[in-house]
């Protein structure tokens, strides 16, 4: 036996309604669930109303043409749109500000190997100047310990030393700096790849091919931060004035580090691009397995962005209530 006369006036009536617009954001149906995102917009011909009929069940749900909270509609959309913008710019700050502590983490570790040098000369100074009694009062803390990488450095033994000329005896920062620091790069990559995600989720209105190209523009912004790190800095390196107390350690990364900086910038490229393109597969898989059917619907932007039929509020074959034979 066909539809029911009642289904078929209705089927009637949604063929001879005029079409509006298409539905734009997340709007679930009150009878089955499901998202009625990307669905006409008509004028129905009764009440001359605006509505959009649901494509599982032919629920009708009618659309407020015009806005009851009048001129603060306008206000409340404009302090979200700088709240959200806000948000972005402190999501940006902090994800570049990750990457670079990642990379600083790395140039520090190659430097380990030259400050202990540039420590180790220090404490040959000081023994050398004990021995002719010629060590002053305030440097005998120096032959406390043994040299470290990361104890400070006397002025009046810097003030003599061109870190220059040092590290060209030491082979340059190709012999000086310790390659096995790149070794870290894998909590880089630990760090890129979440951080692309978060981005593809967040700018689902942008399309992979920029959504990379704002990946080098986090990347850019890691290196000023890299830059502003190692020249404002206290040291003989500094854009500042020099302190009296400078670390070894602090020395010898400026000195090694900018190119392990680049390098490790330059690998962060990678995960964060993966990240950037399947983040949003990977969060749609993430929400198939953890979520139910009914509340995938909710989420239906991040099929939508790409192209992507929405999720059905339902497994698939599965019938609704309404629909069931009595």
């Amino acid at each position: 036996m066909s539809g029911s006369p009642q289904s078929s006036r209705a089927g009637d009536a949604a063929s001879t309604e005029p079409r509006v617009s298409t539905l734009v954001g997340d709007r679930l149906c009150i009878k089955c669930g499901y998202n009625l995102t990307g669905q006409p917009v008509k004028r129905e011909a009764h009440y001359d109303m605006l509505i959009v009929r649901c494509p599982e069940c032919a629920m009708v749900a009618s659309l407020q043409e015009y806005p009851l909270l009048g001129r603060w509609a306008g206000r409340w959309a404009m302090l979200l749109a700088a709240l959200w913008f806000g948000f972005i710019l402190l999501l940006a700050l902090a994800s570049a500000g990750i990457l670079y502590a990642e990379a600083d983490s790395v140039a520090e570790a190659a430097s380990v190997p030259h400050a202990a040098h540039l420590a180790e000369r220090q404490y040959q100074w000081a023994k050398e100047q004990e021995a002719q009694g010629t060590l002053p009062p305030n440097a005998q803390w120096i032959l406390s310990d043994p040299a470290s990488p990361y104890e400070g450095f006397d002025q009046t033994w810097s003030d003599q030393q061109n870190f220059d000329e040092l590290l060209a005896e030491a082979g340059g920062w190709r012999s000086a700096g310790d390659f096995s620091a790149l070794r870290q790069w894998t909590g880089l990559s630990i760090w890129a790849v979440p951080i692309g995600c978060c981005w593809a989720v967040a700018l689902t209105h942008v399309r992979r091919r920029r959504l990379i190209l704002f990946g080098l523009m986090l990347i850019g912004l890691a290196g000023v931060f890299a830059v502003i790190g190692h020249f404002a800095a206290p040291g003989p390196y500094s854009m500042f004035a020099r302190w009296t107390w400078t670390a070894a350690i602090t020395i010898a990364q400026r000195q090694i580090g900018p190119p392990f900086y680049i390098m490790s910038l330059a690998f962060a490229v990678v995960p964060l691009s993966l990240g950037l393109v399947f983040g949003r597969p990977i969060v749609r898989g993430l929400i198939r397995a953890l979520l139910p059917p009914r509340l995938r619907s909710s989420l239906a932007l991040l099929w939508t962005a790409d192209g992507l039929e929405p999720p059905l509020p339902r497994p698939s074959g599965a019938i609704p209530e309404s629909r069931a034979a009595p």
